[in-house]
């Protein structure tokens, strides 16, 4: 009777022990589980490596080269050499040197405007316009003249510059294309008389004196000048 009892008792016992062990990995289990370290959350900041720059080239820069806007005159071959051509440097005729208000203002602005593009033709077509209306200009005649020495028509531009001098013996633009015309006529020729004349009437004109000095036509008109 004994013996039973016993067995049941050590039974109950090695029971309770094992459902101790059993409680207590479950509960070590858990705590170790709870004791467990979070996992770090991602940080999403951007770093200065992990950003990445364009570099921005400049593009090309267009450069324009400026270009001679008028047309350069050649000397012609077996023609007299103007005046302009032994100049250092290029001294181009102007009609700029008057400008004298023209009832037909638009024909005489439209021969200045043609003159200044190097249309010669065209600048004395327009010039002439305006000599029926005014026949006696001298400044129109200077005008006139200029165009048809840059045609080289010296003969012509001679017949325009004595026009001028015979409306306006005054005009000192016209005795210094006279002087021109003639020297592109005949190198030899005397020029120096008209010369003087342009720079007597008007003692700032420097194309006369540049052309006296250049040609050796202009001794006296150089000896003048000194003595001013």
């Amino acid at each position: 009777m004994a013996n039973p009892l016993l067995k049941a008792l050590v039974y109950s016992v090695v029971g309770l022990f094992v459902v101790g062990m059993i409680t207590v990995a479950i509960y070590g289990a858990f705590a170790l589980r709870g004791a467990r370290p979070a996992e770090p959350t991602p940080d999403f900041q951007a770093t200065a490596s992990q950003i990445s720059f364009v570099t921005l080239t400049p593009s090309a820069t267009i450069t324009f080269t400026p270009t001679a806007r008028f047309p350069t005159s050649t000397p012609t071959p077996g023609t007299p050499t103007p005046l302009a051509f032994y100049l250092e440097a290029t001294y181009t005729a102007t009609p700029l040197y008057v400008n004298t208000p023209h009832n037909e203002a638009e024909a005489y602005r439209s021969g200045h405007n043609a003159f200044r593009r190097g249309e010669w033709l065209a600048a004395i077509d327009f010039w002439e316009q305006v000599v029926v209306v005014s026949p006696e200009d001298a400044d129109l005649q200077f005008h006139i003249g200029q165009a048809q020495m840059n045609l080289g028509k010296y003969e012509n531009a001679l017949a325009s510059y004595n026009n001028a001098i015979d409306f306006l013996d005054s005009f000192a633009p016209g005795y210094w294309g006279r002087a021109r015309a003639l020297y592109a006529l005949s190198p030899d020729a005397d020029i120096i008389g008209d010369l003087d004349k342009a720079i007597e009437l008007d003692e700032n004109f420097g194309e006369a004196y540049l052309d006296g000095r250049r040609t050796g036509s202009g001794k006296r008109t150089l000896r003048k000048q000194s003595r001013t």
